[in-house]
């Protein structure tokens, strides 16, 4: 064997070597107490929630005015929730009650200088379904997120007090960077609104909308969204603020 040979030799003893005396060494140190295996498992906050709910046909969200309960709706084959409390109060509930699935926050009172007051920190749960058809907003914040399979038939919204939609919007908020990313369409949309306030992402493409708004009623429709055939009424307190393509396709369904 030639000089060469011999040196490459030894440096392939080396490196298949060295790795092996190193752990050998290291269950040594094991064995005598030097280490302690641990496992590692996910760390759960004592403050998350999570749950499944039963099949619904409507989904309605209750919260005190001022949108204290934000909520994300995501298309998913599960029927699941999760969010975490701020403290050991825990003011969300989810329940089915007949064909509804209420996701409600309940206000709870604290004391404050000897008195009763109500506490309406904002709450952010996660829903996760697989269909949204008719939903009822009071005083919420709700999100739509994530990809509708294929096109929502038929989608029947009410929003009530200060309740805010936000269809695909690009919106960015520090929970969700990627809203309005995919596409997001639906063949039909029922709007009634009391005062409150909807909005229509650059992604959304609506086939037929029909708007049926009260009060102080907002539409907001971001540059991109398209909408194809609008009807309806819309008071005169209400607010549009869209391109005016759609500012004057809404300023013509007026209440006289």
């Amino acid at each position: 064997m030639n000089t060469s040979n011999k040196i490459l030799t030894g440096f392939l003893l080396v490196i298949f070597l060295v790795p092996v005396f190193v752990l050998l060494s290291f269950k040594s140190k094991i064995r005598s107490g030097q280490f302690t295996v641990v496992k590692n498992e996910q760390y759960i906050s004592e403050n998350f929630r999570s749950g499944n709910f039963k099949a619904y046909k409507v989904v309605k969200l209750v919260s005190p005015a001022g949108r204290a309960l934000k909520c994300n709706l995501q298309y998913s084959d599960s029927l699941y929730y999760s969010y975490n409390v701020n403290d050991s109060r825990d003011s969300i509930r989810v329940y089915n009650l007949a064909d509804t699935l209420f996701i409600q926050y309940i206000n709870k009172t604290v004391q404050k200088d000897n008195t009763n007051v109500y506490s309406d920190d904002e709450l952010y749960v996660d829903v996760k379904l697989p269909s949204i058809e008719e939903l009822v907003v009071n005083n919420a914040e709700v999100t739509i997120s994530g990809v509708n399979t294929g096109v929502t038939k038929n989608m029947t919204v009410e929003l009530y007090g200060t309740g805010f939609l936000k269809v695909g919007s690009s919106y960015v908020d520090v929970r969700n960077t990627s809203l309005g990313s995919t596409p997001y369409a639906i063949d039909q949309l029922l709007l009634r609104s009391a005062n409150g306030e909807m909005s229509l992402g650059k992604n959304v493409h609506i086939g037929q909308m029909i708007i049926q708004a009260e009060g102080a009623s907002v539409v907001n429709i971001e540059d991109g969204a398209e909408i194809d055939h609008i009807k309806g009424n819309l008071s005169d307190s209400s607010t549009v603020n869209a391109s005016w393509k759609y500012v004057k396709k809404l300023g013509g369904l007026n209440n006289n």
